[in-house]
């Protein structure tokens, strides 16, 4: 639902009037727990697969900062990167993906800068008013500058995706110096995906640091490891959900000269193929990173769900190791997911 004029003003005076910021991790040892790729029982009243009910929240509650006014300096220049982010639940745990273009060889954020010359009117009105004893609320002062930021928001959303920004994927933003990281919850939008846009889970973002073989800007690593509140899905009760891992599905193969599997551009692969693994038959194999790199932009990205453990192997999952590279061993379609 795009924002009329008066349903942005509600909008902006409920989120963004007088909002608490939390972005502390509580000391408890039920919220420093994670939750691990779960093996469902019959009956199981919290985490029930492809429930549409799952209990299951990222940056809620006021996780991230709302007022764009408070202790701003408005003579300082200001960019927005759009961190736009998809809740994936194909697979038996669901997982975020950030929405990421390629430009100049490198995996970033969309990304433009503040009109800060509209801003600074604002305030100078403001002060206007003031000196001539005019009645002014402070509150509406404030809804003001953050109805302009939200609306230059809007505008460069639509530069990117031809449409009006959806009335409630705002959550809010986190601030680098400089930089405004702006995070928005595009799960219910079904969006028309440009040729230089890719999905990253976090597990790329955090660790890999690249994307099918482009690296991703050092500056959007850096976010992710330093702020533990988006790191991460929790349930209700606050315990982590296990990240999924990046694995780059192996082809058919009789021995094991193992192979990735390429397709076109955004190409989903309907049945993936399968292969037998010491006492393991009909599994799905993954490589932890690309085997090769030509081609590499074609290569199929699945989001897998593995034990950390390979102590613990269980019918499910497994880790073993080839000529120095980690696989894993999936014997269930829903542990994993192709990312696109």
């Amino acid at each position: 639902m795009p924002f009329s004029e008066e349903s942005l003003k509600k909008y902006v005076i409920k989120n963004f009037m007088n909002s608490a910021v939390n972005i502390e991790e509580k000391d408890d040892d039920f919220e420093n727990s994670t939750i691990n790729y779960p093996i469902f029982p019959e009956k199981n009243d919290n985490l029930q697969l492809n429930d549409s009910n799952l209990l299951f929240k990222y940056l809620e509650n006021d996780d991230l900062m709302n007022e764009i006014e408070y202790e701003r300096d408005y003579y300082k220049q200001y960019f927005i990167h759009l961190c736009m982010y998809s809740i994936d639940q194909s697979s038996r745990l669901p997982f975020v993906k950030f929405l990421l273009i390629k430009e100049n060889n490198t995996m970033n954020l969309p990304k433009i800068k503040l009109n800060m010359q509209n801003f600074i009117e604002l305030k100078e009105n403001f002060v206007s008013k003031e000196e001539n004893n005019e009645e002014n609320e402070e509150k509406e002062t404030t809804s003001d500058v953050d109805k302009e930021f939200f609306k230059q928001l809007n505008k460069f959303y639509q530069e990117i995706h031809n449409e009006e920004l959806p009335f409630d994927s705002y959550k809010g933003f986190l601030e680098e110096n400089e930089n405004i990281f702006v995070f928005l919850d595009l799960t219910k939008e079904n969006l028309n995906m440009k040729n230089n846009q890719k999905y990253a889970i976090l597990d790329e973002i955090i660790f890999s640091g690249n994307v099918a073989g482009t690296q991703i800007d050092n500056n959007i690593i850096k976010l992710f490891n330093n702020n533990v509140l988006i790191q991460n899905l929790r349930t209700f009760e606050g315990a982590k959900i296990e990240n999924p891992k990046i694995g780059y599905i192996i082809d058919k193969t009789d021995d094991t000269n193992y192979e990735n599997l390429y397709g076109h551009d955004k190409e989903v692969l309907l049945i993936p193929p399968t292969n037998d693994y010491e006492e393991y038959e009909d599994i799905y194999i993954f490589s932890s990173i690309p085997l090769k790199y030509d081609n590499i932009n074609s290569i199929y990205r699945f989001a897998c769900f593995v034990s950390n453990d390979n102590d613990e192997k269980s019918d499910e999952t497994f880790l073993f190791q080839e000529n120095n590279t980690l696989f894993y061993g999936i014997s269930e379609e829903d542990l994993f997911s192709q990312i696109l």
